[in-house]
């Protein structure tokens, strides 16, 4: 969605049970709440217009604006807070740009909850693909090596969870790339690991496979229980010309030489890979 627009959204759910579209992030009047409370719900077998409107950032006024990563999601399934409809799936991720903001290649919407994933194939953790030729698909996170791939991330439920990706790091920023130079610039933290509660949502920003190449890379929630039972999956990495290569064993590409302990630098570090 770019910024300073309106956007109409028809919700036609043709369902016996009342339903709404409540966002997060973006404007809206009362009558687009979504809400029991307003009456901004759909009625059983009824239709209703959404409008949002992605503000601009004002300086003169201090308004921040309304870019950045946001959901969307029911408000009235089961009650005024639509808890078991948010358990059910009803809700979904959604992007603001500002003009001039760099595009991705490829975006993922990951939801992390307390509900168990069902209907797949080989385990609980969330990956279907086949491995030898891992086709991109709503369970099946793939790029080709390079490629700028955008994740939004989602929490849900009642529990903290944290989202890492192995063998790739983004900057801590609106679109989790850096722009501009100088000393702004250099203060801004690099990580591979973030903390989302419920109802938080955030961007990361990777390329796929710099400095690591392709590959299985492995994205989990670190909350180690969480992980063990099933919050887990699978980034899979192409290689150039969109062909997953066996690469166990393998010397990462341009890999960075760690500099010798002593002399006031930085030795290099040991320990357990996550």
């Amino acid at each position: 969605m770019p910024q300073a627009t309106l956007e109409q959204l028809r919700l036609d759910p043709n369902h016996p049970i009342g339903v709404s579209l409540h966002t997060h992030g973006v404007k809206y009047t009362q009558m687009s709440d979504g809400t029991v409370h307003s009456n901004s719900f759909v009625p059983p077998g009824g239709s209703r217009t959404y409008i949002w409107y992605a503000q601009p950032r004002n300086t003169n006024t201090g308004a921040q604006g309304t870019a950045g990563y946001w959901w969307y999601h029911d408000h009235v399934v089961g009650g005024p807070h639509g808890t078991p409809g948010i358990r059910s799936g009803l809700f979904g991720g959604l992007v603001v740009r500002r003009q001039g903001d760099p595009r991705p290649d490829r975006t993922y919407v990951l939801a992390f909850g307390d509900r168990q994933t069902i209907n797949l194939r080989r385990s609980s953790e969330a990956d279907t693909c086949d491995e030898q030729n891992p086709v991109p698909g709503p369970t099946c996170v793939v790029a080709k090596l390079g490629e700028k791939v955008e994740f939004l991330v989602i929490g849900i439920g009642d529990d903290m969870h944290t989202f890492h990706v192995h063998g790739h790091s983004w900057a801590d920023t609106r679109t989790g790339v850096i722009e501009g130079t100088g000393a702004l610039a250099n203060s801004i933290p690099i990580i591979d690991n973030k903390t989302v509660g419920p109802g938080d949502t955030f961007g990361a920003r990777v390329i796929a496979g710099e400095s690591v190449g392709p590959g299985h890379w492995m994205l989990h929630c670190h909350m180690q229980f969480h992980s063990d039972l099933g919050m887990s999956t699978t980034f899979h990495v192409l290689d150039e010309n969109g062909a997953m290569t066996a690469h166990a064993g393998h010397a990462p590409a341009n890999p960075v030489q760690a500099a010798p302990a002593g002399g006031g630098q930085d030795a290099p570090a040991h320990g357990n890979h996550g």
